[in-house]
């Protein structure tokens, strides 16, 4: 039963799982230490990297892979080129579509992803670097910049920490706006460490923090998952 089931989302930077539903989030020693003495009917995984502890990976996980036309969903990219993360998170929206109508999902972590879809189709998506990732290579060739933040404001800035937070999420929120204003009615759902700053800019936008593992579980229940 799902019930029994342990689902894993495992990203670059961090790991988020659901046991006997309720979620957590920590890094993979953590994880270890947290499966160490629980009895699991099926262990469920969407993984962008390797395990980097052995002990994790001989676990007996499952694991889906990106499949063309899943569920009646057609796909713009060639499955094996579509991350399983950003796959898993359209997988868990389509439900919620009515007849027609767009969804935009940007996944803001490490990466951020954006991506357009229906319910029967991929329209496509972008890619850019993650605030945090930006911030990191900015610190290796610039001298103290380590407190910029995001300060929620997207004024221009008045010193170089705001310059760097607004700098990022400016023409996001721009991007944003021009697809919602390109596809009137569009779902706007954002999930990831760093949407939330950009939530109060978007007042359409809903939050889903545990989207790819709501994508892994459809996945898992659809019926599908041998075809």
């Amino acid at each position: 039963m799902s019930d029994q089931c342990f689902w894993l989302d495992m990203g670059n930077s961090r790991c988020k799982w659901q046991w006997q539903g309720r979620d957590y989030v920590g890094a993979e020693t953590e994880l270890l230490d947290f499966v160490t003495d629980i009895t699991v009917d099926q262990w469920l995984v969407s993984s962008v990297r390797p395990f980097a502890l052995s002990q994790l990976e001989r676990l007996p996980w499952i694991k889906p892979s990106v499949k063309q036309g899943f569920g009646g969903f057609y796909l713009q990219y060639e499955p094996e080129r579509l991350g399983l993360d950003r796959w898993l998170a359209m997988l868990a929206v389509r439900p919620k579509l009515a007849l027609g109508q767009t969804a935009i999902v940007v996944d803001m972590g490490t990466a951020t992803t954006f991506d357009l879809f229906t319910y029967e189709r991929h329209l496509g998506g972008l890619i850019t670097v993650g605030f945090n990732t930006m911030k990191k290579a900015l610190f290796n060739d610039t001298a103290q910049l380590r407190q910029a933040q995001f300060d929620g404001q997207l004024q221009l800035a008045h010193s170089t920490d705001q310059a760097i937070g607004r700098g990022y999420y400016w023409p996001i929120q721009l991007l944003l706006s021009q697809w919602l204003q390109q596809y009137p009615g569009a779902m706007l759902i954002c999930t990831g460490g760093d949407a939330g700053a950009l939530m109060p800019l978007l007042p359409q936008a809903k939050w889903q923090d545990d989207l790819v593992l709501q994508g892994l579980r459809y996945w898992y229940e659809s019926g599908e998952v041998d075809a």
